[in-house]
Protein backbone atom coordinates (compact mmCIF):
# COMPACT_ATOMS: atom_id res chain seq x y z
CA UNK A 1 0.00 0.00 0.00
CA UNK A 2 3.09 2.47 1.02
CA UNK A 3 4.94 1.41 -1.99
CA UNK A 4 1.44 2.20 -4.31
CA UNK A 5 0.90 5.62 -2.91
CA UNK A 6 4.56 6.56 -3.40
CA UNK A 7 4.47 5.72 -7.02
CA UNK A 8 1.13 7.20 -7.45
CA UNK A 9 2.81 10.63 -6.50
CA UNK A 10 5.90 10.49 -8.37
CA UNK A 11 3.51 9.80 -11.15
CA UNK A 12 1.33 12.94 -9.93
CA UNK A 13 4.52 15.19 -9.90
CA UNK A 14 6.31 13.62 -13.10
CA UNK A 15 2.47 14.14 -14.76
CA UNK A 16 2.27 18.02 -13.33
CA UNK A 17 5.50 18.57 -13.96
CA UNK A 18 5.63 18.02 -17.62
CA UNK A 19 2.90 19.77 -18.62
CA UNK A 20 3.78 22.14 -21.22
CA UNK A 21 2.74 26.10 -20.72
CA UNK A 22 0.97 27.87 -23.22
CA UNK A 23 3.87 30.15 -24.75
CA UNK A 24 3.54 34.02 -25.17
CA UNK A 25 3.63 35.07 -28.70
CA UNK A 26 3.42 38.63 -30.54
CA UNK A 27 1.26 39.08 -33.42
CA UNK A 28 -0.77 36.34 -34.80
CA UNK A 29 -0.17 32.94 -33.38
CA UNK A 30 -1.25 30.79 -36.46
CA UNK A 31 1.37 33.06 -38.92
CA UNK A 32 4.45 30.83 -39.48
CA UNK A 33 7.38 31.86 -41.28
CA UNK A 34 8.42 30.28 -44.36
CA UNK A 35 11.72 31.87 -45.53
CA UNK A 36 14.22 34.17 -44.78
CA UNK A 37 11.94 37.09 -46.11
CA UNK A 38 9.47 36.18 -43.40
CA UNK A 39 11.66 37.55 -40.35
CA UNK A 40 10.75 40.99 -39.20
CA UNK A 41 13.97 42.45 -38.53
CA UNK A 42 15.11 46.05 -38.29
CA UNK A 43 16.61 47.74 -41.57
CA UNK A 44 19.72 48.12 -39.53
CA UNK A 45 20.09 44.60 -38.66
CA UNK A 46 23.04 42.97 -39.83
CA UNK A 47 22.66 39.39 -40.53
CA UNK A 48 26.15 38.63 -41.48
CA UNK A 49 28.78 36.81 -38.93
CA UNK A 50 31.70 38.54 -39.80
CA UNK A 51 32.93 42.55 -40.82
CA UNK A 52 35.43 43.52 -43.06
CA UNK A 53 38.21 45.24 -41.44
CA UNK A 54 41.04 47.22 -42.92
CA UNK A 55 44.53 47.86 -42.10
CA UNK A 56 46.45 50.66 -43.63
CA UNK A 57 50.00 52.29 -43.60
CA UNK A 58 51.61 55.14 -45.45
CA UNK A 59 55.02 54.62 -46.97
CA UNK A 60 58.25 55.39 -44.98
CA UNK A 61 60.89 56.89 -46.37
CA UNK A 62 63.05 57.04 -43.47
CA UNK A 63 62.93 53.20 -42.69
CA UNK A 64 65.38 52.91 -45.84
CA UNK A 65 65.50 51.20 -48.95
CA UNK A 66 63.49 48.08 -48.92
CA UNK A 67 62.92 47.92 -45.29
CA UNK A 68 60.76 45.24 -44.29
CA UNK A 69 58.42 44.72 -40.91
CA UNK A 70 55.72 41.31 -40.34
CA UNK A 71 52.72 42.35 -39.87
CA UNK A 72 50.70 40.07 -37.53
CA UNK A 73 47.08 40.35 -36.87
CA UNK A 74 45.60 37.97 -33.64
CA UNK A 75 41.94 37.47 -31.61
CA UNK A 76 42.84 38.43 -27.74
CA UNK A 77 43.33 35.07 -27.16
CA UNK A 78 46.30 34.32 -29.74
CA UNK A 79 44.32 32.93 -32.76
CA UNK A 80 46.38 34.57 -35.77
CA UNK A 81 44.11 36.44 -38.30
CA UNK A 82 47.20 37.33 -40.38
CA UNK A 83 50.57 37.05 -41.24
CA UNK A 84 51.77 39.32 -43.75
CA UNK A 85 55.74 40.57 -43.98
CA UNK A 86 55.33 43.90 -45.43
CA UNK A 87 57.83 46.45 -46.99
CA UNK A 88 57.37 49.82 -44.77
CA UNK A 89 58.52 52.18 -47.56
CA UNK A 90 55.08 51.40 -49.62
CA UNK A 91 52.12 52.23 -48.84
CA UNK A 92 50.10 49.19 -47.91
CA UNK A 93 46.48 48.31 -46.83
CA UNK A 94 45.12 45.02 -46.57
CA UNK A 95 41.47 43.90 -45.93
CA UNK A 96 40.51 41.25 -43.12
CA UNK A 97 37.58 39.20 -42.36
CA UNK A 98 37.17 39.07 -38.46
CA UNK A 99 33.76 37.56 -36.21
CA UNK A 100 31.12 40.32 -35.66
CA UNK A 101 31.72 40.29 -32.49
CA UNK A 102 35.44 40.73 -31.94
CA UNK A 103 36.13 44.17 -30.42
CA UNK A 104 39.46 44.31 -29.77
CA UNK A 105 42.87 42.75 -31.56
CA UNK A 106 46.07 42.28 -31.17
CA UNK A 107 48.59 43.87 -33.34
CA UNK A 108 52.47 43.12 -33.75
CA UNK A 109 53.83 45.32 -36.39
CA UNK A 110 57.51 44.23 -36.59
CA UNK A 111 58.55 44.51 -32.88
CA UNK A 112 55.94 47.15 -31.82
CA UNK A 113 53.10 45.42 -29.91
CA UNK A 114 49.52 46.77 -29.24
CA UNK A 115 46.34 46.25 -28.48
CA UNK A 116 43.92 47.90 -30.84
CA UNK A 117 40.26 48.47 -30.01
CA UNK A 118 37.99 48.15 -33.22
CA UNK A 119 35.86 51.13 -33.02
CA UNK A 120 35.84 51.33 -36.51
CA UNK A 121 36.41 49.22 -40.15
CA UNK A 122 39.47 51.05 -40.58
CA UNK A 123 43.06 51.05 -38.69
CA UNK A 124 45.82 53.10 -39.43
CA UNK A 125 49.22 51.18 -38.33
CA UNK A 126 51.28 54.38 -38.40
CA UNK A 127 49.25 55.04 -34.85
CA UNK A 128 50.73 51.40 -33.98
Amino acid sequence: MKQTLIVAAISAVALVGCSKEEQKTQGNPTESVTSFRDINAPESFDFSGTKTVTFTSNANGAAGVDARALLIVQTVDGVTLLKHNRNSTEHFEMRINIPSDVKELVVLNGLTKKNVKINSLFVDLNSI
